[in-house]
């Protein structure tokens, strides 16, 4: 497989953009080196007001950063356990920082402007150290401005939220990017098997924007059409770069993360201080690795899976059991019996990172690939073995629809409605009511991937108060990918050419907090992404036909945003505001090939091109008249205009002018505001009590929108309108059950209500999918969420259950989850989680903490909404896909040699189970038993 690159154009534009900003960081850099200050302390003049409660060390360092500004550098073990009386006041930010530390028996000092490092008085001396006498340390950088997450967080906040760390991501590094979101309450990427990105679903809530995915502040999603199902979703990035993910769940206030009613994931890649060793100016991380359970993809066209040769037999009579035919069925035993021994390396992932950290500047270079091949599904819970000889049938009566339907196949058939029709389906019976037609241990067709990713970046110090930073990420991959209707059709399932995808992201993000105001504390961001893709769709055994969609999508955008304190005498407010700005131009081409005799008998083209604007302004305001209770309220104004062109070409070499048709020209407009409020009431400390109100408007998709050139003879299509409500209480704690340990916990009851709820239904009186609005849909249950750390011991659960999804066509009409009939059947059935999945991860740290060992169970129930009377098998199509209840269990191992290298250890679905991922178009089996074994270096 050969990566794809971008077309001359974006090319041009990636190294416009990435070498003007390396000139500028380069300009800004030398102009400022010699007017900063060259002093490693801070003044203690510039005095500002300081507000952090008694309680948790960890939290209230935090807390610190934010209102100073500044980066607190520490080794995360110092700050666990411990507790602080607190700081307030109008304080010079050493004196505020003093007061944290009283008692703790730990020190700092100022080692950069408005850095401060923070060490244990007493370990600082049996501390290794290296050449120059810097101490080694493993370090938590808490800047001030920004979005700031950390563990804790999740139990600190009013509000549903969660936090991925990087230790995680590495931890459970998954055969798939979308892996990253397991053990993630309310949380799934859907089509986590197809297409080698990420496609969070948030509590329901999936797709065209329905839950933004930002990259460090910048979009670069695709929407893909898949037929029948729905569209597809997908943001590429490697895990070797990311440094954390922060997920909001409900309508997101972040300026980039417009028309997010469901949820925001917030990808954070690796800066400088991943790389770096504290007391260091240089830093080189190497990391590599390899995996199992995987093999090279055969060639292109090779069956797999039980391949249905004849196609279907349809014979129809009066007397039931008497029907004729038979479906002869054939099994590729070479890609079932090849799978590698499960200790054998057949994947592997590389990368390196170099960083430098100056006085006025910080600079990263990284690079990352990774390539698996096919991965093959687990042998346990399968619904055919290898060598089984099975076929099964399915019985119902003719109706006039489906004479109709044999009428235009097979004129003069006799059959008459009330006739018995026996279809022998092979997806059906002893294949498993999940229809996946791979067997137990089956190399799993076009899920092989190759990755490579380029990473740049830097950040200059203008100062004690403000900071630039650059940053050019390029990410070009290689995957499988295969077409969700494939196992419902008379074909085959195929090896089909890999599909081909190239990112390039440009960002630049300038931040200014002067320490003597508390009225501006300003943040500008700008950035542009380019993403081109070719999606080679797998090669169907009924035609000879050849399926290429190719998919161009550039974005631009800024946000400005700017947070004012002010003091009075009835509580402190804090401002937050701004404004924002999206631009996506889109262009799709569509091209099917009918090939005969090895020539190209027919051409088909159709296309889509068209541009999306959209206009933010926001605003919040946090009030607390005291200690406890805090008032929240906002509201978003939003702006978007929509324009695009449909039109399609048909080539033939019979008759080449067949079929041209000129495109067609079509726009729309939406405007509206969202408001949010919320009321958090802490009784203790630690504790909070907390209710939200928020609304959100999602314009319909550019893909929506756009998506039939039928669209001006359609009633119009409303903006979704989310009305979330949530309650909930937070409880974070220290020594509860023995010294230095930490206890979180997080309980709340959600309810979403989204008005105009835009899914794909065939349009009145016509056979055309297309977009239209349901009068409402409607998620809701109950989520929990805990962490405990006593530094030997660690755990983490998280769990949600839905107890009600509702759609209603009409406001008169309404389908529950609670009645015999269940959710209406339509691809809306798709972005429907499970009714309750469960995560627990429990783990240990011994050999002064070098050794961490321990493992996690992820439990999957089955699709929510769906009561008992209508699992029937024959109401399940590719408009609404089932799967099995599924439970997997990991292993886990690390074991640091020393300040410089260590290794990590996974072992992934332990028990080789064979299962359908949850929210799986496409219904391939997960991976099976797969060993992880990598090694980094830090120097």
């Amino acid at each position: 497989m050969a990566l794809a690159g971008n077309s001359q154009n974006t090319r041009g534009k990636s190294a416009i953009f990435a070498l003007a900003g390396i000139s500028l960081l380069a300009l800004v850099t030398s102009l400022h080196a010699q007017s900063a200050s060259e002093s490693t302390g801070q003044s203690t003049a510039s005095k500002i007001s300081i507000s952090v409660p008694a309680g948790s060390l960890e939290a209230a360092l935090l807390s610190l950063g934010e209102q100073a500004n500044l980066r607190l550098v520490y080794p995360s073990e110092i700050a666990r356990g411990r507790t602080t009386g607190g700081a307030s006041g109008n304080l010079p930010p050493d004196q505020a920082l003093a007061q944290l530390l009283a008692g703790t028996g730990l020190s700092y000092r100022f080692t950069g402007i408005n850095t401060v490092t923070i060490t244990d008085r007493v370990a600082e001396v049996h501390a290794p150290v290296v050449a120059n006498g810097a101490l080694v340390l493993d370090t938590i950088d808490v800047t001030g401005g920004g979005e700031k997450f950390s563990p804790d967080t999740p139990y600190e906040t009013a509000g549903s939220s969660a936090y991925i760390s990087g230790e995680t991501i590495e931890r459970f590094r998954g055969t798939s990017p979308a892996d990253i979101f397991k053990g993630t309450a309310g949380v799934i990427s859907g089509e986590a098997r197809n297409g080698n990105g990420i496609d969070p679903n948030i509590r329901g809530m999936q797709g065209y924007n329905r839950t933004a995915v930002t990259i460090d502040g910048t979009q670069s999603t695709s929407t893909l059409d898949r037929g029948y199902h729905g569209d597809a979703n997908r943001t590429f990035i490697d895990p070797d770069f990311i440094g954390g993910v922060s997920i909001t769940k409900g309508p997101s206030n972040a300026p980039n993360a417009s028309g997010a009613i469901g949820g925001h994931v917030a990808i954070n890649t690796i800066t400088a201080d991943d790389v770096v060793k504290e007391g260091n100016t240089w830093g080189l991380v190497l990391r590599g690795g390899f995996n199992t359970n995987s093999s090279s993809p055969p060639p292109v066209g090779t069956r797999g899976g039980i391949e249905n040769i004849s196609g279907n037999v349809v014979t129809a009579t009066n007397q039931p059991g008497m029907a004729t035919g038979t479906l002869p069925t054939s099994f590729g035993d070479t890609l079932a019996t090849g799978r590698p021994h499960w200790l054998l390396p057949t994947g592997g992932n590389g990368s390196a990172a170099i960083a430098t950290k100056q006085e006025n500047f910080e600079l990263l270079a990284a690079y990352a690939y990774r390539e698996n091949g096919n991965y093959h599904a687990g042998t346990h819970g399968g619904y055919a073995r290898i060598g089984e000889q099975f076929r099964s049938r399915n019985e119902f009566a003719a109706t006039q629809q489906l004479i109709n339907y044999y009428d235009t196949v097979a004129p003069g058939h006799g059959i008459q409605v009330g006739d018995i029709i026996y279809q022998d389906r092979i997806w059906y019976g002893n294949i498993g009511e999940d229809r996946t037609r791979y067997r137990a241990g089956e190399e799993v067709l076009n899920t092989a991937s190759r990755m490579s990713s380029l990473l740049l970046k830097g950040k200059v110090y203008l100062g004690e108060d403000s900071e630039l930073s650059l940053s050019y990420l390029r990410t070009e991959s290689e995957f499988g990918v295969t077409w969700p209707s494939i196992d419902q059709t008379n074909a085959d399932i195929l090896q089909a050419e890999p599909s081909r995808v190239s990112v390039d992201t440009v960002a630049a993000k300038y931040t200014y907090n002067p320490t003597d105001s508390d009225l501006l504390n300003l943040s500008v961001n700008a950035w542009w992404t380019g993403q081109s893709l070719l999606e080679k769709r797998d090669e169907l055994s009924i035609l000879p036909l050849a399926y290429d969609t190719s998919t161009d999508v550039g974005t631009y955008g800024f946000d400005l945003s700017n947070r004012s304190v002010l003091h009075s005498a009835i509580g402190d407010f804090k401002l937050d505001y701004g404004v924002a700005y999206l631009d996506t131009n889109v262009s799709n081409l569509f091209e099917s090939k009918i090939l005969w005799g090895g020539m190209v008998f027919a051409h088909i083209k159709s296309g889509q091109d068209g541009a999306r604007s959209q206009w933010d302004v926001f605003s919040n305001i946090n009030w607390q008249p005291n200690e406890w209770i805090e008032v929240d309220a906002g509201l978003r104004y939003v702006n978007a205009r929509t324009r695009w062109s449909n039109g399609y070409t048909v080539e033939n070499i019979v008759d080449p002018g067949y079929g041209v048709t000129a495109p067609e020209y079509f726009g729309r407009s939406d405007s509206g505001v969202s408001p949010s409020i919320g009321l958090t009431v802490k009784p203790y400390d630690g504790v909070q009590i907390y209710g939200l109100y928020k609304q959100g408007m999602r314009p319909p998709s550019f893909t929506e929108a756009s998506d039939f050139d039928t669209r001006a003879s359609l009633p119009a299509l409303d903006p979704e309108i989310a009305h979330n409500y949530e309650f909930g209480i937070n409880f974070l704690t220290q020594d509860i059950f023995v010294g230095g340990d930490t206890l979180g916990l997080k309980l709340n009851y959600f309810y979403n209500d989204v008005a105009n709820y835009i899914y794909m239904n065939y349009a009145p009186g016509t056979t055309i999918l297309t977009a239209q609005n349901y009068d409402r849909a409607v998620f809701s249950g109950f989520e929990l969420s805990a962490r405990y750390d006593n530094g030997r011991l660690f755990g983490d659960l998280a769990a949600i259950y839905y107890d009600r999804v509702k759609m209603c066509p009409t406001a008169s009409l309404c389908y529950d989850s609670n009645s015999d009939e269940g959710i209406p059947l339509n691809n809306w059935r798709n972005h429907v989680p499970p009714v309750g999945t469960v995560s627990l991860t429990l783990g240990g740290r011994f050999l002064d903490e070098r050794l961490t060992l321990g493992g996690r169970v992820n439990y999957t129930g089955e699709r929510a909404g769906i009561p008992p009377a209508a699992k029937d098998d024959r109401k399940w199509n590719f408009q609404g896909r089932r799967w099995h209840a599924y439970t997997t269990v990991d292993a886990f191992a690390s074991y640091k040699f020393n300040d410089t290298v260590t290794l990590d250890i996974a072992a992934e679905n332990i028990f080789d189970t064979f299962y359908t991922d949850a929210l799986a178009m496409a219904n391939q089996p997960g991976p099976g038993r797969t060993i992880r074994l990598n090694m980094t270096a830090k120097f």
